[in-house]
């Protein structure tokens, strides 16, 4: 059987490499498709058994999705496609209307829950590509219940949607280690050293990260944080690290390859942000030997740590008093994350590997293809 997953973006995505790896276990052919050019998501999907495409097609606005349902029909009779899976808003719009002129059963796989809580909303852009994917998907995967319980609350019918984890091939992030967590370590010194790993967007909140470390700060404790990615906030937030005399012990690295050396590298990790769907950060963290410190009633979060077995949850709307508390205690017995840190990966091994989701993508297959 051919398995295509399309997708938009050509970056790395562990989460679709390892369906490669997966659906090669259960004898079927796994195909990818994106609408960017060719990239490093290619590449990897190649190398973890599967066969890369790209449509590469062109256009503004209704014009590009009309081109894209033109080749996503092309491109399914072609290869003889019996499974589409498609990975965001607007390929589950393009799929939905494309199902209609091919036998190929079709899965939307939603990787957003759409909670952003009253300082962030979602635009009528997102809320419009969220409402039409729903509407003409006859398949939902929601990748954690979180996202299960916002599709119920946008109305769509439960016996669409199906409850299936992301899973992760360790061996995917074999790029993001190349063993300079010692000169990381040595270059952050310093008697906690944070690491937070998230786009430069609003709803990751930074800032609330800022706070309490300007606390620790303030407190005595020597500490530094270290927040990795890129994003439309970069330059505000740089300007609050400046305003609140903060250079030495905030730093914004931008973009780097070799993320598992910096989680190594660090004490802890954290993530404050407001709103996820199924969070990569969490099983990155575990992968490399480090525990966390997320949000309640975020994402996958409360499926994935238990507070005292492997980790920390703290209050969502306002995290940042129990945050302080907790890297307090941190510094006075960092060996307290040994046990934490081993229980996380146990966690993660049984809840996110390839193994724990194959018997759920069986059933889902064999319902959809035995389906009259």
């Amino acid at each position: 059987m051919k398995v295509l997953l399309y997708s938009p973006a050509n970056a790395r995505a562990v989460d679709q490499q390892s369906q490669a790896v997966l659906f090669k276990q259960m004898g079927h052919e796994a195909i990818l498709l994106t609408w960017m050019p060719w990239g490093i998501l290619h590449e990897n999907f190649v190398t973890a058994g599967g066969s890369a495409y790209s449509s590469n097609v062109k256009g503004r606005h209704i014009f590009f999705f009309i081109r894209q349902i033109h080749f996503l029909i092309r491109f399914c009779r072609q290869h003889q496609i019996n499974i589409i899976i498609s990975n965001g808003q607007g390929c589950a719009v393009v799929t939905g209307i494309a199902k209609f002129f091919i036998p190929t059963k079709t899965i939307y796989e939603r990787h957003n829950t759409g909670l952003y809580g009253e300082s962030i909303k979602n635009s009528l852009k997102d809320r419009t590509l969220n409402w039409l994917a729903n509407k003409l998907s006859p398949h939902i995967i929601a990748i954690s219940t979180m996202v299960e319980a916002q599709l119920i609350k946008e109305n769509v019918a439960i016996k669409k949607i199906h409850q299936i984890n992301l899973c992760y091939d360790p061996v995917q992030y074999k790029n993001d280690y190349t063993g300079k967590e010692s000169e990381i370590k040595e270059l952050y010194k310093s008697d906690l050293f944070i690491i937070y790993i998230a786009r430069l967007v609003p709803r990751k909140r930074h800032e609330q990260a800022f706070k309490v470390v300007k606390k620790l700060v303030a407190d005595g404790i020597h500490c530094k944080l270290v927040c990795i990615g890129n994003g439309e906030s970069m330059d505000t937030l740089h300007q609050w690290i400046i305003e609140n005399n903060m250079q030495d012990t905030i730093i914004l690295t931008g973009y780097v390859a070799n993320v598992f050396d910096y989680i190594k590298a660090a004490d802890i990790v954290m993530l404050l942000s407001i709103s996820e769907a199924s969070s990569h950060i969490v099983k990155e963290a575990a992968f490399c030997g480090k525990t966390v410190i997320v949000c309640c009633g975020v994402g996958d979060f409360e499926e994935t740590v238990i507070p005292g077995y492997n980790g920390f949850l703290v209050n969502r709307e306002n995290p940042m008093e129990e945050t302080v508390e907790i890297l307090q205690n941190i510094v006075k017995d960092k060996d307290s994350l040994n046990i934490l840190s081993a229980n996380l990966l146990k966690t993660v091994n049984e809840n996110f590997s390839i193994d724990s989701v194959k018997a759920k993508y069986e059933n889902l297959f064999d319902f959809l293809l035995n389906k009259k």
